[in-house]
């Protein structure tokens, strides 16, 4: 926490401008950077001494106990029975990724994935299933590129059948706060209450910050999303942060898919903030489905996308839901298919979707028969020209 949103005595005030954390009026900063709470509490006493003009020890004190009690979390007692909080989180709307995330009840879901993969549209349907669950539910969008598209809440309203008044009433308590900077961010973050909220998106808030070798961004970054974090949690809402990738050559190890070749983005300690991680693809670069009709839909809305759950604390266990076959009439899938004694559903978790035979000699033997025979054929229409 910014020690300059402590709520501070004014015998205390003094102290912030020798420590290298001036009030928000101030002209410019001392070079010492001590500007949160975690500064104070972790940098040896005697350094925070050397900082201080009288050196007072007892004002120090004052000021490290004072960070404590607005760092550290409250203390409960093992044998206290602690109520659940009533969960606002609604799902996206997807069976299968809702299934996985079904004890989810408060905390941070991230979504990260490349560009226009559709990331701002599935925390938009998380965000309004959360309205409609909940009359009394708030959402707040807090917009970091001033992107937001209200005919598109609109429109993701009418595929749920709520037009009309009734969706006016919906977007009614959905709040859309431009946020620039990280401090920005923290003022909105005191208003919010109970409902979900939004952080569309992260990169354009923290990536200027995070670019060369010092480490204030990084720190700036950490101490807004353990804000969100807390906030989330204490009060019993959802927080989604939209994420951007970055590239993870030759693959992404903590992804089942070999295929994968990115990253959330922002460094490591961004997971460390979030209670569920969401890496979201399109289907023909994990799967490499190019076929026509991938291609095809590849330029028009709906294009299948894989929503894969790269880090979870609530979920119990692995499963792939929701497995399209390519079409049958590939001719690449059939001749690779073909001899294999599958007897396997066309939808299911992956173990059941997989090849459960052995190869059949005949048909492989037909496949590459045909081949040779296709091969000779072209060899001789090129000896008679």
């Amino acid at each position: 926490m910014l020690l300059k949103r402590l709520p501070l005595p004014p015998h205390l005030a003094p102290l912030l401008p020798q420590l290298g954390a001036p009030r928000a009026d101030a002209a410019d900063a001392d070079p010492h950077g001590v500007k949160t709470t975690e500064h104070v509490l972790l940098t040896p006493r005697g350094v925070l001494s050397g900082f201080l003009e009288d050196g007072d020890g007892e004002l120090l004190s004052e000021l490290a106990a004072l960070c404590l009690a607005h760092t550290a979390p409250a203390v409960h007692r093992g044998s206290e029975a602690r109520a659940p909080k009533p969960s606002s989180f609604a799902g996206f709307g997807a069976a299968g990724l809702d299934d996985l995330l079904s004890p989810f009840t408060a905390g941070v879901i991230q979504l990260a994935g490349p560009p226009r993969v559709g990331k701002t549209l599935l925390a938009l349907h998380a965000a309004l299933r959360v309205l409609l669950a909940d009359s009394a539910a708030a959402a707040h969008w807090l917009d970091t590129e001033g992107g937001f598209n209200a005919a598109r809440a609109a429109a993701v309203l009418a595929a749920y059948g709520v037009e009309g008044d009734e969706a006016s009433a919906v977007l009614d308590r959905l709040t859309v706060s431009r946020v620039f900077a990280p401090d920005a961010l923290l003022d909105v973050l005191g208003q919010v209450g109970a409902g979900v909220v939004v952080l569309d998106n992260a990169p354009a808030l923290f990536r200027d910050g995070l670019m060369g070798s010092s480490a204030e961004g990084h720190a700036t970054m950490v101490a807004a999303l353990e804000a969100l974090s807390a906030l989330a949690h204490t009060r019993g809402l959802v927080a989604l942060v939209v994420n951007a990738t970055a590239s993870s050559v030759p693959t992404n190890p903590n992804s089942v898919f070999t295929a994968t070749t990115v990253k959330p983005a922002l460094g490591a300690s961004l997971p460390f903030a979030c209670d569920v991680e969401l890496l979201l693809q399109d289907t023909a670069r994990v799967f490499g489905l190019a076929d026509e009709g991938e291609r095809e839909r590849a330029g028009k809305p709906g294009l299948r996308l894989v929503v894969e759950v790269v880090k979870s604390r609530v979920s119990d266990g692995t499963a792939l839901f929701d497995v399209v076959p390519p079409p049958r009439d590939d001719e690449v899938t059939a001749a690779r298919s073909a001899g294999y004694i599958t007897g396997r559903p066309a939808l299911g978790t992956l173990g059941q979707t997989l090849p459960d035979g052995r190869p059949d000699n005949r048909a492989i033997h037909a496949i590459m028969r045909a081949h040779q025979v296709e091969l000779e054929r072209d060899t001789e229409a090129a000896r008679r020209r």
